[in-house]
């Protein structure tokens, strides 16, 4: 009967990609992930992925799929930290949607859409689209500068973008 060898796991771990006969080794030992994405999203990544390799070699969509994935958590995860955070890359809808409005009553006042407008203009343009209530004219306040849809310049005065 012959001895089996067992690596450690630290073995699995490859410091960069080394290509050997043929086959692709993976940063860590693969694990089977089954997903469904649309069949045109299909039919471009492996006709991207065979202009990028021009000779078939197994793996290769498992290559490209896991950078993709590497990429999309390290953009999603606080790189000094190892725990995860939200990181808005992407504004949600609704904060879009209530900025669009809210520049919209800003227009209606002026007459042209402002660059800049006071701190109270803002606040009623906000009450106007979302309502009074002054806990929800602050957070309306801080979602829209959170999203980089209106800066602070200064005192009474913000920019709107």
């Amino acid at each position: 009967m012959k001895r089996i060898k067992y690596k450690p796991l630290n073995s699995f771990i490859k410091k960069e990609e080394k290509r050997k006969k043929g086959k692709i080794k993976l940063i860590e030992e693969p694990v089977q992930l089954k997903v469904y994405i649309p069949k045109s999203l299909s039919k471009e990544l492996r006709k991207l992925i065979s202009m990028k390799y021009p000779e078939y070699k197994k793996g290769n969509l498992s290559v490209e799929v896991t950078h993709a994935l590497i990429h999309w958590v390290s953009l999603h995860k606080n790189a000094n930290n190892t725990n995860y955070e939200k990181v808005c890359i992407n504004p949600p809808n609704s904060v879009t949607m209530v900025a669009v409005k809210v520049r919209q009553e800003l227009a209606k006042k002026y007459g042209f859409t402002p660059r800049q407008a006071l701190t109270n203009e803002l606040r009623q343009a906000i009450a106007r689209v979302r309502g009074k209530d002054p806990r929800t004219v602050r957070k309306w306040m801080r979602l829209l500068e959170r999203y980089e849809f209106i800066k602070h310049l200064t005192g009474d005065v913000w920019e709107i973008n």
